[in-house]
């Protein structure tokens, strides 16, 4: 019965903490993390203008393999500094979903590059303008956007769960 009541105390004490803002469950903002997104962002929809301003034949994966390397990396920087801040999974989710997306289109670029160079009897030989189709690169490009500003907008609202911030 005691244990009961003192459990009851003890959680209620926990709701009223929670409810008042003294415990929070929200990580705190990030402001140069912030400007991180916004800065791998930029990186990203340059990647895919650029690769959309040049014409298909020349979308040679070797010519972006560079570029593609460079992105993977800040993007698991991204990735990394999200994971080692306490209660913060929305951002986690985001930034790994923004990963896995960057490395597949990367892996499929490179995959049908190597298609394109077989042989012209080859039956797998692909076109150049299927390489990297442009529709599918303005896809990838809008879906980038998107999920960075979905990020971003999940940066922002942690100053709400944490006024004293904002």
């Amino acid at each position: 019965m005691m244990r009961n009541k003192l459990l009851g105390v003890i959680s209620g004490l926990g709701l009223f903490a929670v409810l008042t803002g003294c415990i929070s469950t929200v990580a705190p903002y990030d402001e140069k993390g912030a400007e991180q997104i916004v800065e791998v962002a930029a990186a990203v929809d340059t990647f895919y203008a650029d690769m959309l301003a040049t014409p298909a034949p020349e979308r040679v994966y070797s010519q972006w393999e560079p570029r593609y390397r460079e992105i993977t990396v800040a993007l698991r920087m991204l990735v990394m500094r999200n994971q080692i801040r306490p209660m913060n999974s929305e951002s986690i989710a985001i930034s790994e979903q923004i990963l896995q997306f960057f490395e597949r289109y990367q892996q499929r670029h490179k995959d049908n590059w190597a298609r394109y160079i077989l042989f012209d009897d080859d039956p797998q030989k692909l076109a150049a303008d299927a390489v990297y189709k442009d529709a599918l690169l303005g896809n990838h490009r809008q879906r980038f956007f998107r999920l960075f500003i979905a990020m971003a907008l999940s940066e922002e609202a942690k100053k709400s769960f944490n006024p004293q911030q904002g």
